[in-house]
């Protein structure tokens, strides 16, 4: 099991679900996917779908992981999908988790204005932005609070939990050099072709908190009728980050799964 959190969070998100999945006797991997958390932050500053999701396929290959389950969240489930369709010879399943894919070709790409992209150009105004809400300790509820249904979740613990890495030399600046591309770029990839995802035949589970406001259930739904070989979970009042909201219900739906397509 190799598991890929979202923007802005690590690793750390899935730790009840990696102490279950141990305890079943599942070999579970979380990674900290470039640049947030404890990872190493690339000198070229690449974070686009292609990179990351070679990054992913370098864990597989240098852990010599044979038959892999790949769990995306948010926006990691694009390097997860660009990871799997570059090279899906050791994935056994997917699960996709609440994920951001951009599939919605209704959608019109909204335009940022000349003062963002301003902004954003300039590393010193850039990092201060980043420097004022992304990494400032305290913004981070307020963030979390935004992406659950149920505040009770944000507890002291987890607030702490996501602010851990912001103690990382040029955490400020790397955040700065994702957020550039990120908001100012419309990136096309593997990942985007909604074309491809009806090709899909590995066993394939698809989770959604019916109260996410980040990527709304409408999305989910989509996407497994979009899928032929998905299964579909929705959890009733949840919202963007199931794994840390409704752990116990998460760690359900992704058992059953397992245990229906070992």
């Amino acid at each position: 099991m190799l598991l890929v959190h979202g923007t802005g969070a690590w690793s750390e998100i899935w730790r009840r679900t990696i102490d279950t999945l141990a305890a079943r006797g599942y070999r579970a991997i979380a990674v900290d996917m470039p640049p947030f958390g404890y990872s190493s932050r690339p000198e070229n500053a690449d974070y686009g779908d292609d990179a990351q999701a070679r990054r992913i396929l370098g864990v597989i290959d240098a852990l010599e992981l044979e038959h892999v389950t790949l769990v995306g969240h948010s926006f990691g489930g694009r390097p997860t999908m660009q990871a799997f369709f570059l090279d899906p010879s050791h994935v056994a399943r997917l699960v996709l988790v609440d994920v951001a894919l951009g599939l919605d070709t209704t959608k019109v790409a909204s335009s940022v204005g000349w003062p963002v992209r301003a902004v954003l150009a300039f590393p010193t105004l850039r990092d201060g932005v980043v420097a004022a809400t992304l990494t400032n300790p305290a913004f981070t509820s307020r963030l979390l609070r935004g992406l659950v249904a149920d505040t009770t979740a944000v507890t002291p613990e987890r607030i702490a939990m996501f602010q851990r890495p912001f103690a990382i030399e040029r955490t400020t600046a790397s955040f700065g050099e994702w957020l550039r591309p990120f908001i100012t770029t419309n990136e096309q990839s593997l990942a985007t072709d909604r074309a491809r995802y009806a090709a899909i035949a590995v066993p394939t589970l698809v989770i959604w908190g019916n109260r996410d406001s980040v990527t709304p259930i409408d999305h989910g739904r989509d996407l497994v009728r979009l899928m032929r070989a998905s299964s579909w979970a929705e959890l009733a009042g949840v919202g963007h980050i199931p794994a840390i909201e409704a752990p116990d219900r998460f760690n359900a739906a992704l058992l059953s799964f397992l245990d229906l397509n070992r």
